[in-house]
């Protein structure tokens, strides 16, 4: 049903004009985004009371026990959205980027978490144990339970030039990308960076190592796949057997530690090589059809892009 306690966000509210992309529309404020890959939104910046407990106590409390689990928050109600956001499963999407508006650091604000801490894991796109779970988000620390290996730690690019451009974005330093376990070589400036960005589905790196790393990609490939696997880069689906998948290179992001130490990010096949849609369900037989989810294709100068496909359990 429809809030009682939901308001609209007016202009001149702190709220409104602390969002870069905001917009007022007869006193009301209003934000938008657009994505690189073509989709958009667009939404009435509101307010309204959140809880972050468990819905079933929620109902068996009084409205004073349960105004206690609540904390005013901001968000965008919105009016129309193009894309992605109309075809794949969320429909919507919940920003963390480090702005002092962001859900963690409202509950730590309110007092309802000790840390400004979030972690998240999600599952495999193909095949699924479970077709409800999608992954994990731990608010205020981590999970170790659902650790298999202890947690690593990258440092973060805090003075890359995008820092200052982009405010609360997520970066961190690329010290070397290995296919195979074998460099591709001398990284140009701009693949020495990347963003960490939850909400893209795919992973991207610049088009300035585009040569390089299909290079090192064909060396990587065994003989049983060589001749059914194009160049690294190139567009559509592909048709193979899950065996044959499974004998594709593991591509590693080597990234700056703490301590001048490094971490690495592992990337599996399965974890870049998507199922397409070529027929009504993906496959024939043992046969599906793939599609590269890590791509080299954004501006020369850009760095990379480290999406949700990189953020699956290993």
């Amino acid at each position: 049903g429809k809030s009682n306690t939901h308001t609209k966000i007016s202009c001149e509210r702190t709220a409104c004009t602390a969002i870069k992309s905001h917009k007022c529309e007869s006193n009301q404020c209003t934000l938008n985004k657009h994505y690189y890959e073509g989709s958009s939104w667009n939404a009435r910046a509101s307010e309204d009371l959140l809880w972050t407990t468990d819905p079933n106590t929620l109902g068996t409390l009084d409205k004073v026990a349960a105004d206690k689990h609540a904390i005013p928050f901001v968000f965008g109600c919105q009016n129309d959205a193009t894309g992605l956001f109309r075809t794949q499963v969320a429909n919507g999407i919940m920003g963390f980027a480090d702005t002092p508006n962001n859900l963690v650091r409202q509950l730590v604000k309110h007092s309802h978490m000790q840390h400004n801490l979030f972690s998240m894991c999600y599952t495999g796109l193909w095949p699924r144990q479970h077709k409800d779970v999608a992954g994990v988000l731990v608010l205020g620390g981590t999970d170790t339970r659902l650790h298999k290996t202890p947690m690593q730690y990258a440092k973060r690019a805090l003075d890359h030039h995008m820092m200052k451009t982009h405010r609360g974005i997520y970066m961190v330093e690329v010290v070397d990308i290995k296919v195979g376990g074998v460099s591709i070589g001398a990284l140009p400036k701009a693949a020495q960076a990347a963003i960490v960005d939850s909400g893209t589905q795919g992973s991207y790196c610049p088009l300035s190592i585009s040569s390089q790393f299909a290079r090192a990609f064909r060396k990587a490939l065994k003989p049983d796949v060589q001749q059914i696997v194009p160049d690294f880069n190139a567009a559509g689906v592909i048709f193979l057997t899950k065996q044959q998948r499974e004998l594709l290179p593991e591509v590693e992001f080597v990234l700056k530690g703490a301590d001048n130490q490094t971490t690495t990010l592992r990337m599996p096949s399965d974890h870049y090589m998507e199922p397409g849609t070529a027929t009504q369900k993906g496959c024939h037989s043992d046969t599906c059809a793939f599609k590269f989810t890590l791509q080299n294709s954004d501006p020369a100068s850009s760095p990379c892009t480290f999406g949700a496909n990189l953020m699956q359990g290993v």
